[in-house]
């Protein structure tokens, strides 16, 4: 129970043990548990510039500039600035099977759209060409492979190359003075 990765992360960012920083579980939320304050709302109040990418316990994102794209336990697309929400939004239609619903029901338009409209937004939000390539690899590789494993490794994969290239991007135009990428790729594997 200790080991639980809501306890662990936030643990991480205030320097306090959970029966004092409040964060117990999966369930609860920065804005409702929270009872302290972490690093970067430290620095945040001395003038300094945060970027948070992936930081589990940042849902809903607080008012921080220049960015924060809150990690797997958000439950809902809100991202600062909303302009990322598109990272969010991908991510969550794969972690609810939304996606592979439109496409097994024959909503093929409404994902054809969706996957447009999210490559979109990673285009400009600095995806390079090399990425793109390396994806449609990973993809190609696995594309008829049933093993739910190598699917699964595959989306990760996947998801880690975007991430980093958004990451990059948002780091370089906005050099924020404290800033952090978290890739659960390996954890989830």
């Amino acid at each position: 129970r200790e080991s639980l990765s809501p306890r662990v992360w936030t643990t991480i960012a205030t320097g306090k043990v959970p029966a004092k920083h409040g964060v117990l579980d999966f369930f609860c939320t920065q804005n409702e548990n929270l009872r302290v304050k972490r690093l970067w709302e430290i620095l945040q109040y001395k003038g300094w510039s945060v970027g948070l990418f992936q930081w589990l316990m940042t849902w809903p994102p607080d008012p921080f500039d220049p960015f924060i794209v809150p990690a797997w336990m958000a439950r809902g697309p809100e991202t600062r600035p909303t302009e990322l929400a598109f990272i969010k939004e991908l991510e969550l239609s794969f972690q609810t099977g939304e996606f592979e619903g439109w496409l097994e029901h024959g909503e093929r338009m409404k994902a054809v759209t969706r996957l447009r409209d999210w490559t979109r937004g990673y285009l400009r939000h600095g995806l390079r060409l090399k990425t793109a390539l390396r994806i449609a690899q990973t993809a190609a590789g696995v594309a008829n492979d049933p093993r739910w494993e190598l699917q699964y490794a595959a989306k990760r994969t996947i998801q880690l190359l975007l991430n980093g290239d958004v990451y990059l991007d948002l780091y370089r135009r906005h050099q924020p003075r404290f800033s952090c990428f978290i890739a659960y790729g390996t954890d989830n594997l």
